[in-house]
């Protein structure tokens, strides 16, 4: 006799469809017809959970409304994204439906502090849940210990994901702590048991680091945290949230009761085996200096995808590189941060001088890699030098900074490495593996140069994913000395420049399509 759980699961995986694309009334309709394949479109559609509270009183209205009105609402449909790129199984692919902008930031940030028993909410419904196998922590607070003893007694198999920065600390509030911006929420202990979940998957950590007072030229690291941390066995993916030592607790105290603490513990030796490491946000600190002192603390030969920026030392990063022989992806911020408010673009030299040659030193430091993001790269002379020892890309991102849009270097025509067809048609040439690739193109209201980059994008013979960041700001850039961020904003532009603004502007269905007969027409 054939049964529902005989069917292919191609074919079972088709039946939500008919229930998701409507409303939640066919699935009432659908319980009287038939439980079986009730239960099949149900599991689907509520098959994701996210909950969104700023207080106390908001966790208990929503609890009691998804308790109310659970078959009446998608949850799933106002998802946030709150995944570092790096941790995606992915390359570009993730792109096309999420939006990675620090701008909206606050969609998933909101302050407040919680206790113990402000959690009961949420430990009452994992409790009715039968099958939870994810749980992902968007909360700006200490993960909650309460919540992890619920999670391992009635999950034990769930795996979870820790996304806001723990800082962990000893058995009192602050202590341990050295470092700036501790919100309320977050002044609370953090449990190091919950480092040895067996199901602990993604962690996001503060690490602490200053200038030792007594050597101005010298980090010194408050690393003793990231021992603990090591030690979770099946931990994948590390974000790393760098803040300096400038606290009410004294940096070197706190090192010092780190140091103790430690050699009083019994720590097991690190058996971590990171998929990804992340810097999270633009390098105001010296990543480079940490993922050093972290190549030191931890094998990081399997380790997999690397996101990170160089505050001013960019051999150091150089000297990692080797090391790292089984990275594939790599995102990276192409202007040092000590540079960035400091460089002056010199119009009358070669583009290849536009950019940091430590930079394009580094990237080439690495092993041949599959994918490769690069933040801010200028220049098309540079983007060939690095592309010809990354020959074995099958993904390349190009991503504009805030400054290279803003204040290109002055006097010049093109704002991004690739102006033209030909710096594509060798792209293709150098790559041809490539199937991924994310550029920002200079709109020129689709006149012959832009038309022959959309023309060259077919001769990337492997390409199944393409993103293009269109600019459509056609403001000449200044000639003299590079400005201060804003000041190019306070000059108004003419009404000529403002209505081809607006040409370029004009995307629309009709324009996107015409673009993409233009790629395919190779």
């Amino acid at each position: 006799m054939l049964t529902i759980d005989s069917l292919p699961v191609v074919v079972r995986r088709e039946i939500p469809k008919f229930v998701l694309e409507h409303s939640w009334r066919d699935l009432s309709a659908l319980s009287q017809t038939s439980k079986e394949w009730h239960d099949i479109a149900a599991a689907e559609l509520y098959k994701n959970l996210r909950i969104k509270f700023r207080n106390l009183p908001s966790l208990q209205q929503d609890i009691s409304e998804l308790c109310r009105l659970w078959q009446k609402k998608d949850w799933a449909s106002k998802f946030v994204t709150f995944r570092p790129p790096a941790t995606e199984d992915s390359f570009l692919v993730g792109s096309l439906s999420e939006f990675h902008d620090s701008y909206f930031g606050f969609l998933t940030e909101a302050e407040a502090y919680y206790q113990e028993n402000d959690w009961e909410p949420i430990i009452s419904l994992i409790s009715r849940l039968q099958h939870l196998r994810l749980f992902n922590y968007i909360v700006t607070n200490m993960f909650p210990t309460c919540l992890y003893q619920a999670l391992e007694r009635l999950h034990p198999n769930c795996q979870i994901d820790i996304w806001t920065p723990q800082s962990p600390s000893l058995d009192l509030p602050g202590l341990g702590r050295a470092h700036r911006f501790v919100s309320l929420g977050c002044n609370q202990p953090f449990d190091l048991n919950i480092l040895s979940a067996p199901r602990l998957h993604t962690f996001h950590a503060v690490y602490t680091f200053d200038i030792d007072p007594e050597n101005r030229q010298r980090w010194v690291h408050i690393d003793e945290p990231f021992k603990f941390i090591f030690t979770a066995p099946h931990l994948k993916h590390l974000i790393i949230d760098a803040r300096d030592g400038r606290g009410e607790n004294p940096f070197l105290i706190v090192k010092d009761e780190w140091q103790r603490f430690t050699s009083e513990s019994r720590l097991s030796p690190p058996t971590v085996s990171l998929d990804s490491l992340t810097f999270i946000r633009a390098p105001h600190e010296p990543y480079e200096h940490i993922l050093l002192n972290i190549s030191t603390m931890i094998d990081l030969s399997k380790f997999r995808s690397l996101d990170i920026g160089v505050h001013s030392q960019p051999a150091i990063l150089s000297q990692v590189a080797p090391t790292l022989v089984g990275l594939e992806r790599l995102y990276i911020h192409m202007l040092p941060r000590n540079k960035q408010f400091k460089v002056h673009w010199d119009s009358t030299s070669e583009d290849a001088t536009w950019d940091i040659e430590e930079m394009i030193s580094t990237v080439q430091a690495f092993r041949p890699l599959r994918f490769l993001c690069m933040r801010g790269l200028l220049s098309f002379s540079s983007l060939d030098r690095i592309l010809s020892h990354h020959t074995t890309l099958e993904g390349l991102s190009l991503e504009a900074s805030y400054r290279q849009r803003e204040s290109p270097p002055p006097g010049e025509e093109h704002k991004y490495p690739i102006s033209n067809g030909d710096h594509l048609r060798s792209v293709a040439k150098l790559c041809p593996r490539l199937a991924e690739l994310r550029l920002p193109v200079q709109r020129t209201k689709g006149n012959a140069r832009e038309c022959d980059i959309y023309r060259a994008l077919g001769h990337v013979s492997q390409l199944h994913t393409v993103i293009l960041d269109l600019d459509c700001d056609l403001r000449p850039t200044p000639t003299g000395e590079l400005p201060e961020p804003g000041d190019r904003e306070e000059q108004l532009p003419s009404p000529a420049y403002i209505r081809e603004t607006l040409i370029n502007a004009a995307i629309d269905e009709a324009l996107v399509k015409s673009i993409f007969d233009l790629i395919l027409s190779h």
